[in-house]
């Protein structure tokens, strides 16, 4: 009798899987709305004014890449002339980016 109750309580398992895979099948929206780009569409072709060169090995000239650094050599300074720590990190970022 110990077998018939764990074959039911399987049972009970693999259909609670089953309603929950129903579920999230009928929960996710269709490919139509998919927030993934279609490979039929082709590549997007961003301005090129605003373009990255994401996996390029120079980064120096990357604006965003530019801009982080400018936002660090800030928050560096900002932390010598509140508190007085970083000051040498500060002068040596600042002389790194020639500015």
């Amino acid at each position: 009798m110990r077998t018939g109750k764990g074959i039911l309580a399987a049972l009970a398992v693999l259909l609670a899987a089953a309603g929950l895979l129903a579920a999230l099948v009928v929960a996710i929206p269709s490919s139509s709305t998919s927030r993934f780009a279609d490979p039929a569409a082709g590549p997007r072709t961003p301005d090129s004014a605003t373009a990255r060169q994401v996996y390029s090995p120079v980064i120096s000239s990357d604006p965003y890449v530019v801009d982080q650094w400018e936002q660090s050599i800030r928050a560096l300074e900002a932390a010598c002339r509140d508190r007085g720590e970083y000051c040498d990190e500060a002068v040596q970022a600042r002389r790194s980016v020639g500015r």
